[in-house]
């Protein structure tokens, strides 16, 4: 039996007072072996964008996120998962559902991550 009942995301409040999907610690990432690789998935301007972004792919937990700048303004970006190389985290690509490769992700160092992380 199919429901159609509104989801609880189309009935809340547009401004949320605080980010549902919290930062990963800036250590956290600086631990991470600067050969290795992650996915990005996502980067957007505001926490809202990726809020709804994990929301949406059923996320929570799995991802890692951190806060940069792009362009001199605030920049959220989105990744997941650690890699012992390029080739493994383009193999890791190729198995994401079609929703998320709809994003083009791409394989980012971790050199590259804590780099951003630094700005």
């Amino acid at each position: 039996v199919a429901k159609t009942t509104a989801t609880p995301a189309a009935t809340a409040p547009a401004a949320a007072p605080a980010p549902r999907v919290a930062l990963t610690p800036v250590a956290t990432l600086n631990k991470k072996a600067r050969n290795h690789y992650s996915i990005q998935l996502m980067g957007a301007s505001n926490t809202q964008a990726v809020d709804s972004f994990v929301a949406e792919h059923g996320l929570a937990g799995k991802v890692w996120v951190y806060k940069t700048r792009f362009r001199g303004s605030p920049w959220y970006v989105v990744v997941q998962g650690d890699y012992a190389n390029s080739t493994q985290a383009k193999a890791a690509i190729r198995k994401l559902s079609p929703a998320l490769l709809k994003g083009q992700p791409w394989p980012k160092s971790f050199a590259q991550i804590q780099k951003e992380l630094k700005q």
